[in-house]
């Protein structure tokens, strides 16, 4: 039942728990076209860009120089390479030079896809114009010119998402639909937790997006006020301690245990018996999965929302999933402390972090049943992580589909949301509606 338990923590609740370090969803620093910048957000989630790249102060508008092109070059072969592509037997590699002409940077890149896919007698740049991976004006004295680094990117964004998802391997999570009144509602089931496998996502799903004219999240993380009005509620502000509230032999225990994992006392040390839980089972994530949060697929759509000037909203606040969290009792904390020090120090973190990466399958995957095989919402804490919340996010729902904004929605919560018997699909069914997956 922990390890369950532990699962929902991790992966539905991360927004909360991952508020201890960092919490922003920042807009890129790097100059760049407006054109691009979705094209330069995937390529950064695919990996096929360090993840710094969009934070850092460079003008991408700038040429390509040939190192960075080499480097473009070989993270996107590696990131093709993660996948059980069929390979092309007729296949000769070119010899190949990392000249940043337009006309070069395009036979790299059919070079590249030309492993997976029957090439032969195929032109390199009217094969890729064909696929809608080069988009240009049709004069060839472009060709000839050099590159900026944004359109490499983009070109190799472009036609690592092509092999992707022709061989149905993009990411797929839980995609239903509702219509009413002239309103369309996109339902996603997502995860807060991810990593460069989990994307691309797949192409329908990303038309939902960009057919939307506004989005719903359960938090919107990138509000600064309302995030550390949440920090502030994790921290006793009275001159208690955790101390004072664990006892001196959990709290004993607890330190021991952050002291084997050089956490600093001063962390923890004025933390509410709730949030330390949330912290010491974020703490695998942190350690072995440190990107799964800025990888989350909510964070990735309010960035996209944000890109594509959509307007974000909040399917419930900040303060009610802090008051949900802080509403058990001192007690069942201290119980689930307790355990979680114990099974970590048994059977080490690896134990959790497996858990989660088995979940990142299923929602890659898109299989339902396996998902709710995973949940136990049997149990008083994981039944009220859902139950009310259910509810809630249901109600606001029916509130936009019965609206006379005629509008288009895209609608992202946890997954566990929509796929049991008993979730929010269920609800909206039962009031009427008829919801397509």
């Amino acid at each position: 039942m922990y390890k369950k338990r532990n699962i929902l923590t991790l992966s539905l609740l991360l927004i909360l728990v991952n508020a201890f370090p960092s919490y922003a969803v920042k807009s890129p620093k790097a100059t760049i076209s407006p054109w691009s910048i979705n094209d330069l957000i995937d390529a950064q989630r695919q990996g096929i860009i360090p993840s710094t790249a969009l934070s850092e102060s460079k003008d991408l508008r700038k040429n390509i120089i040939p190192d960075e092109l080499s480097d473009l070059d070989n993270l996107s072969r590696k990131k093709l390479e993660t996948y059980n592509l069929t390979k092309n037997t007729k296949y000769e590699k070119s010899d190949l030079k990392y000249y940043t002409n337009k006309e070069n940077i395009l036979n790299i890149i059919f070079d590249m896809l030309s492993q997976y896919e029957d090439t032969t007698n195929q032109n390199a740049v009217k094969f890729l114009s064909e696929k809608s991976i080069y988009r240009g004006s049709g004069n060839p004295e472009d060709l000839i010119k050099p590159a900026s680094f944004e359109e490499s990117i983009c070109l190799f964004n472009r036609a690592t998402t092509y092999i992707i998802e022709k061989n149905n391997f993009s990411s797929k999570g839980m995609l239903y639909s509702v219509e009413n009144n002239g309103n369309k509602v996109y339902l996603y089931g997502s995860i807060h937790i991810g990593d460069n496998s989990m994307y691309p996502i797949q192409k329908n799903v990303m038309d939902a997006f960009y057919a939307s004219d506004e989005i719903f999240v359960e938090v919107n993380v990138q509000d600064k006020e309302k995030m550390e009005h949440m920090s502030n509620e994790m921290y006793h502000n009275d001159g208690k301690t955790l101390k004072d509230d664990l006892g001196d032999e959990l709290y004993l225990k607890f330190k021991s245990f952050m002291d084997s994992y050089d956490v600093s006392e001063d962390y923890y040390n004025s933390l509410k018996p709730w949030s330390a839980y949330n912290m010491i089972s974020n703490l695998p994530m942190n350690i072995k999965m440190p990107n799964a949060s800025a990888l989350g697929i909510d964070k990735y759509f309010i960035y996209k929302a944000n890109a594509n000037n959509k307007k974000i909203n909040e399917l419930e606040s900040i303060e009610l999933q802090t008051n949900l969290l802080s509403e058990f009792s001192e007690e069942e904390y201290k119980s689930m402390i307790n355990s979680f020090i114990d099974t970590a120090n048994k059977y080490g973190l690896d134990i959790f972090t497996k858990s989660s990466e088995n979940l990142k399958t299923i929602w890659k995957n898109g299989d339902e049943k396996a998902l709710n095989d995973t949940l136990d919402k049997d149990n008083s804490f994981t039944g009220n992580l859902f139950d009310e919340r259910d509810i809630n996010m249901a109600n606001k729902i029916e509130e936009v589909l019965k609206s006379n904004e005629k509008k288009t929605y895209f609608i992202i919560a946890g997954a566990a949301h929509f796929t049991p018997e008993d979730s929010i699909i269920k609800l909206l069914e039962n009031k009427g509606f008829k919801v397509n997956k």
